[in-house]
């Protein structure tokens, strides 16, 4: 693939940058949606403001600094780097995986923008489930009925990976099948 035909995968991942910097500052300005979130539907989404030292989806939260620190600086922006250098590898006719790979690039690098100019990542949309029994069996097994908040950076980031995992399985399975018009053998 030209340089050229690359540039959209690395102008998806710019626009994705600027699109989670531009809905993470105009959620951080909002401090109150913290204290009392702004309800968008009624048990099921909501809008938050919350900061998020930890991983996506709140992991290794409680982990103790500077551990934590080190670890969610260090690891981020090496998977950057192995994440560029996997693009410059893959063939041009892998365009679900090259757009997964720049979903997965923009994510990470929002979430590392975000270390560096907040100190933590802002997370904001707080997905619910407020059916009555389904909501009490939840509540009852896992102690919340609520999905732990994310932002548009985790969404890629696991929107990409699911591409990257259907393109390789899709590509799995073609170099398994037999060529047309052969027949496998049967022993």
């Amino acid at each position: 693939m030209s340089r050229l035909g690359r540039w959209r995968y690395g102008l998806i991942s710019a626009i994705l940058v600027i699109a989670d910097q531009a809905t993470k500052s105009c959620v951080d300005g909002r401090p109150q949606w913290g204290r009392e979130p702004l309800v968008v539907l009624s048990g099921y989404f909501e809008i938050v403001s919350w900061r998020n030292p930890g991983m996506m989806f709140s992991m290794l939260l409680n982990a103790p600094d500077p551990w934590r620190r080190i670890f969610l600086t260090a690891v981020p922006l090496a998977a950057v780097g192995v994440i560029v250098y996997l693009m410059s590898r893959i063939g041009e006719q892998e365009h679900f995986s090259l757009a997964g790979f720049a979903l997965v690039l923009g994510g990470a690098a929002g979430n590392i923008l975000d270390r560096f100019l907040r100190g933590s990542v802002v997370d904001f949309l707080r997905f619910g489930i407020g059916y009555e029994p389904v909501r009490r069996w939840l509540e009852g097994t896992f102690g919340t009925s609520w999905w732990p908040a994310f932002n548009l950076a985790d969404s890629a980031i696991c929107i990409g990976a699911a591409a990257i995992a259907i393109e390789t399985l899709r590509s799995t399975r073609s170099s398994r099948s037999p060529a047309p018009g052969t027949a496998r053998s049967s022993g």
